[in-house]
């Protein structure tokens, strides 16, 4: 059941998405690739999961939607506003009739994506920044633990050198002055 009470049945791969992942698993120059692995918020309580994830050697990331020949308008439209709005390229993809996998680019082609914050929009240079402080928190966190670890390596030591000459255990205020001097 969903939160509005309507039952919610878990939706697999149709026939052609199942024969488009075979072809991805298949295609040399995919590095990754996840079914439905990314949802999109377009606007408040609007949501857009294409059916593929595509990571190509290369690094770039693509968003890729099969449709047979009867494609919905309301997932085109998703489809043109999330590449409108988000900086990955959007496909899409049809099979002909002979076979063949087609794949389309839908919205403008994507040459030059902003790489430097300056070019960015105000809001997703926001957003970086609180991704960066969370990266350097993070490491900040870890060259902690291990200065940490490295006191108390050295005050053990200190203390075991000090029982060796007196003979009598040293507590941790008189290792740490040890150290210190």
């Amino acid at each position: 059941m969903s939160a509005r009470g309507r039952i919610v049945k878990p939706r697999g791969m149709n026939q052609l998405e199942s024969a488009y992942a075979m072809h991805l698993a298949a295609d040399r120059d995919i590095a990754w690739f996840a079914y439905e692995g990314v949802t999109l918020k377009l606007a408040h309580d609007t949501r857009y999961t294409p059916d593929f994830a595509v990571m190509l050697r290369d690094g770039t990331l693509e968003m890729r939607e099969c449709k047979g020949p009867h494609a919905f308008e309301d997932s085109l439209v998703k489809l043109k506003c999330a590449a409108a709005v988000f900086p990955f390229i959007f496909r899409l993809v049809t099979r002909s009739k002979d076979g063949a996998w087609e794949s389309r680019e839908v919205g403008a082609p994507r040459k030059n994506v902003p790489a430097r914050s300056e070019e960015m929009p105000a809001r997703k240079q926001t957003l970086l920044r609180r991704v960066e402080a969370g990266a350097n928190a993070a490491r900040f966190e870890r060259q902690h633990a291990k200065a940490v670890a490295e006191i108390n390596r050295g005050m053990a030591e200190v203390r075991e050198q000090t029982a060796l000459l007196n003979g009598k255990p040293i507590s941790r205020a008189e290792a740490l002055e040890m150290i210190r001097k």
